[in-house]
């Protein structure tokens, strides 16, 4: 047999020791809350890791970058997902999940039930019925919990589910655990944000900017309202949208929040341990 030249030995030693400090520096599963923003470039995803257990990624960004990020922030060899989100069906948010879903055991996917007419959306639905993975449907006032977790479903309503923007249809919902509070936006405006900030307490510690940074998103009254303490922008480097936007940045700077951002700053994962946040950036 042929023997292995050095340098292949040497990649792969070091690949097995990249693979074990990523398990040894991510936040652990031991009962901890971890919330960790992907880094998928120019769009969202996130993956919420709760006290119970239970794993609920949120959008999957634009393709198969996910796989990557779900391989970092999951421990070893986990092929399970128990519940995928899909805040609306736009190619940033939706793209990953067909590779997600031929990968990747999933409990069940929660989405609005508004679909756009894209081949990756068509592909999205077949092999959910393919697979038999149930679709729920969620609006306002709906709520998923676990234990000690829970995930209020502040939007969409009745009167932005018509909406001819998908944006206005995104699901926003707050997530409330272990002493801790974050708030996932999507890709709603300042519209949305105002018909939120009048209907409800929308305190949150940890904020997943809305629409990476734009210009029509973060409006100050919108900030003032949550109030966070940590706030991260999903943003691809050099995309061709300016985002985030320095108008944008101004007014979250404005708010007091340590700002973190994919672009700059790479995988974001926010633990809480009950008692304080902490941060870290793999």
């Amino acid at each position: 047999m042929k023997k292995a030249s050095p340098i292949l030995l040497i990649v792969l030693a070091l690949a097995a020791l990249d693979g074990f400090l990523w398990y040894s520096i991510l936040p652990s599963f031991s009962g901890d809350l971890a919330v960790y923003f992907l880094d998928v470039g120019q769009g969202d995803s996130q993956l919420v890791h709760l006290p119970g257990g239970a794993k609920i990624l949120i959008d999957s960004g634009p393709d198969g970058k996910v796989l990557r990020e779900l391989g970092r922030a999951l421990p070893g060899g986990d092929r399970y997902i128990d519940l995928l989100l899909l805040t609306h069906p736009e190619a940033d948010h939706i793209g990953g999940f067909v590779d997600i879903l031929k990968r990747y055991e999933v409990g069940a996917v929660l989405l609005t039930g508004r679909g756009k007419d894209t081949d990756t959306w068509r592909e999205f639905k077949k092999i959910l019925s393919d697979k038999k993975i149930p679709a729920i449907s969620l609006r306002e006032g709906d709520r998923v919990s676990q234990g000690e977790s829970r995930f209020d479903i502040l939007s969409p309503g009745p009167e932005y589910m018509a909406s001819a923007a998908l944006n206005d249809t995104s699901i926003v919902s707050l997530l409330t655990s272990r002493s801790a509070s974050f708030l996932f936006t999507a890709d709603i405006d300042e519209n949305l944000e105002r018909h939120l900030a009048e209907k409800y307490d929308l305190r949150a510690d940890v904020l997943k900017v809305a629409h990476h940074g734009s210009k029509y998103s973060s409006s100050e009254e919108f900030l003032r309202e949550v109030s966070p303490k940590i706030a991260v922008i999903q943003v691809g480097k050099g995309n061709s949208y300016g985002h985030p936007t320095k108008e944008a940045l101004s007014r979250l700077g404005a708010t007091g929040a340590t700002v973190y951002r994919n672009d700059a700053d790479g995988g974001v994962a926010v633990l809480a341990d009950g008692v304080t946040l902490s941060v870290l950036k793999y």
